[in-house]
Formats: C-alpha cells, sequence, structure tokens
C-alpha cells in the first residue's frame, strides 16, 4: 500500500527539482524570457476543465498535459517556458486514517482534513532548505467539499539558487483525500501566482 506521507513527501522534493531543470541553456533561456512574462497582466487566464476519476480541476489554456513530474500523479500539466506546474495526488481516505492510526499519528479529536492536511503542510515546509514566506492554513466548505490551502515560497537543497512559489490544497472527498499542487518561480509569482490559486481553489469531486 502506498502511504499518504512517504509519496507526497518523496514528490514534493522531486517537483521542485523536476520544475528546474539543472541545464544552463534552459536556466538562461527563463531569464531571458522573464522579463517579457512580468509586463503580462496579472488577472488569472482562460482555463480549461479537465476531469480526471472522479474530480476536475480548471487548468488554464496555456498548460498541457505531463506524464514524468510525479509517477503516482492522477492528473500532471505544465507550461515549461513559462514554468508553471500541476499534479494531483488521491488517496483512499479509509487506506490514510488506517496508516497514521497504525502509526499513532492520527488526532481523533481532528477531522479527516484537518489530519491530513496539518500533516502534509508541516511536511513541505520542513524538507525546504530555507522558508521565504508562508501562509497559515485556510479551511473552508464549497458546496459541501471541505477544503484546506496555504501557498509557501522557499528553496530546496538540490535548486537553493531558485526561489519557488508553490500553491497547495487539500481536499476531503467522500471516500479520498486530494493533494493538489501547483508552483512555479518566485520571480513569476505576480504574473502565474493567481493562475495558480485559480486553479487549486477550482478543484470539484464528481458525484
Amino acid at each position: 500500500m502506498r502511504t499518504v506521507f512517504l509519496s507526497f513527501s518523496l514528490a514534493a522534493l522531486f517537483f521542485a527539482c523536476g520544475s528546474n531543470s539543472s541545464n544552463a541553456d534552459q536556466a538562461e533561456e527563463t531569464n531571458v524570457l522573464s522579463e517579457i512574462f512580468e509586463e503580462e497582466s496579472g488577472e488569472p487566464a482562460p482555463t480549461q476543465t479537465v476531469s480526471v476519476k472522479d474530480y476536475s480541476l480548471d487548468v488554464p489554456e496555456y498548460m498541457t498535459e505531463a506524464n514524468d513530474l510525479n509517477a503516482e500523479a492522477s492528473l500532471q500539466y505544465q507550461n515549461v517556458i513559462k514554468e508553471t506546474y500541476v499534479v494531483v495526488i488521491d488517496e483512499p481516505k479509509d487506506e490514510f486514517i488506517k496508516v497514521f492510526s497504525d502509526l499513532g499519528m492520527y488526532d481523533e479529536s481532528l477531522s479527516p482534513l484537518e489530519n491530513y492536511a496539518q500533516f502534509q503542510s508541516e511536511s513541505v515546509v520542513e524538507m525546504m532548505s530555507m522558508v521565504a514566506d508562508r501562509t497559515d492554513l485556510e479551511f473552508t466548505e464549497v458546496d459541501g467539499l471541505k477544503k484546506a490551502s496555504f501557498t509557501v515560497t522557499g528553496t530546496v537543497a538540490d535548486v537553493p539558487d531558485l526561489s519557488i512559489y508553490y500553491v497547495l490544497g487539500y481536499v476531503e472527498g467522500a471516500s479520498t483525500m486530494y493533494t493538489i499542487m501547483g508552483w512555479t518561480l518566485e520571480s513569476r509569482k505576480g504574473r502565474y501566482g493567481p493562475d495558480l490559486e485559480q486553479m487549486v481553489a477550482s478543484f470539484k469531486e464528481m458525484s
């Protein structure tokens, strides 16, 4: 059985490495193009609704499907020129609760979403080598769907020279726990941050 915290913790580190290639030519292209992108409007971009398994996500039209961001993800989209990425990882709710309970890590006084979001968000923060900024977890309920979200900006050990802006969402579905993670370079947060935030907030579980 694939454990939630292990698969996602490993994924989060991989995301940062994968989103920022060590290829010098690509890095140079990124720097040259960044000025152009910063001049664009900060309004959210037009989206396309993507349905996968039993959920949907509104993804910016400029992003296309990917297949190598994370092996555990059920949805992967990217735009390598704009340096914007998103993945969704889903786990059976009952397995998540059982694993955490068996390890003595499940707090019965909290909801499944609170347990899930608190552990996952702290795992992401702990893995980062430097955290420049982060928000508190915000819990909401939209059309009966319980959600949590937060953002964090910082670096990871494998790419210490690039600061990355992450937008994370956690959702408690009927029988599934979901993690939605979007990211881009911190230097492009002003341009693409609204797109990532809108995308993560758009998550819906289909009945």
